[in-house]
C-alpha cells in the first residue's frame, strides 16, 4: 500500500528536465530557451526589461541577462548600450 501511495505521488509531480543556465526548468526548458533568444535579438541589458507571460519565459530572459552581467562585470548595463561597436579608428586616409 505504502508503494502505490509513493508511486501515486511521484507522478503527480512535474517532470523535471534539469535546469536552464541555472533556472529549473520542467519537460524540455523550450519556455526558457525562447526567452533568452528573444532577449539576445532585443539586446536588452537590465532584467526590468525582461516580460512575458509565462514564468519560464521570463527566467529565459533574466538567464541571458545574468550571462551578459557575469561576462562584463566591470560595466554598467548603460555602458553595456554603448559599448557594442568599437569607435572607428583614424588612419589618416580619405576615404
Amino acid at each position: 500500500m505504502r508503494f502505490l501511495l509513493l508511486l501515486v505521488f511521484l507522478l503527480t509531480l512535474p517532470a523535471y528536465a534539469g535546469d536552464f543556465k541555472g533556472y529549473a526548468c520542467t519537460k524540455d526548458c523550450s519556455g526558457h530557451k525562447a526567452g533568452y533568444a528573444w532577449a539576445q535579438g532585443k539586446g536588452l541589458t537590465d532584467k526590468s526589461q525582461c516580460g512575458g507571460r509565462s514564468n519560464s519565459f521570463i527566467e529565459g530572459c533574466y538567464a541571458y541577462v545574468d550571462e551578459l552581467e557575469a561576462n562584463n562585470p566591470d560595466s554598467s548595463s548603460s555602458d553595456l548600450e554603448t559599448s557594442q561597436s568599437p569607435a572607428p579608428v583614424y588612419t589618416g586616409e580619405v576615404p
